[in-house]
């Protein structure tokens, strides 16, 4: 013996089990057919859901642009850089939304440099980058959530490569050496603040001359602010912990030291 069971085998329980087979072929040929059944209405309910346009995507996209722009705070006040109430929301809702974001630079020409005490400079410079070449042409609003942090140096000369675009400027940096790289035209800088922890002095003496819609301007911290900038143009001047300015403050300029 070999230690199994052997079933007996007749000629009734073969035509049995040939009868049960055959039922159960039945059964799968029938549940197939459901299952073909099934497939061809669900690709037909798949086929008029690809087909369905929600009527917001049916706006022009230069309408849909100018509601986007309601989305974040009228120029130059800045967005916030990430969130919910930053543009890059609007760019993760669908693609068309997206392709609209980033073909309107006027979502990303005003920069909030937030408080990156738990940001990296790697990853701070890198969306600086982006929103810097989102914003394409645009003249740009830079301002620092909290003056108080210097922006790490090589976030400040991403931002200077774009100085051409300067409008609206609130910014640390690290010391005067870092303002005196800033020198140059500045065509349309019109308020313009700026505060060093005057570490290094410059190489020379920094004078800021090409920069004709100047108006306002805030100093923090320079050991001599004589002759920075071309004060009978401004209409706004403060100046914070000056130890020497020799300048002369015409009439038609207020004029605020600290």
């Amino acid at each position: 013996m070999d230690g199994h069971s052997h079933i007996q085998s007749t000629a009734s329980s073969r035509a049995a089990d040939r009868a049960h087979i055959a039922e159960i072929e039945a059964q799968i040929l029938s549940l197939e057919q459901s299952i073909r059944v099934l497939k061809a209405k669900k690709s037909r309910t798949q086929e008029r859901l690809n087909s369905y346009v929600y009527p917001v995507l049916m706006l022009p996209s230069e309408i849909t642009s100018e509601i986007f722009m309601k989305f974040i705070p009228e120029y130059p006040s800045p967005p916030p850089l990430t969130g919910l109430l930053s543009p890059t929301t609007l760019t993760h809702v669908c693609h068309q939304w997206r392709e609209i974001a980033l073909l309107t630079p006027a979502l990303w020409r005003a920069i909030l440099v937030p408080d990156y005490s738990d940001c990296t400079t790697a990853s701070l410079l890198c969306i600086f980058e982006t929103w810097l070449s989102r914003s394409g042409c645009f003249p740009l609003s830079i301002s620092m959530e909290y003056i108080w942090n210097s922006l790490p140096d090589e976030c400040v000369a991403a931002l200077i490569s774009h100085r051409a675009r300067w409008e609206f400027v609130r910014m640390a940096v690290s010391d005067e050496s870092i303002v005196h790289t800033m020198q140059g035209a500045i065509p349309l800088l019109r308020q313009f603040e700026i505060r060093t922890e005057c570490i290094t002095p410059p190489p020379s003496p920094i004078r800021f001359r090409e920069v004709p819609r100047l108006c306002s301007a805030t100093l923090w911290e320079f050991r001599n602010a004589t002759n920075i900038l071309p004060w009978s143009q401004l209409t706004s001047l403060t100046l914070i912990y000056i130890n020497e300015c020799g300048a002369t403050v015409p009439d038609n300029q207020s004029q605020q030291v600290f």
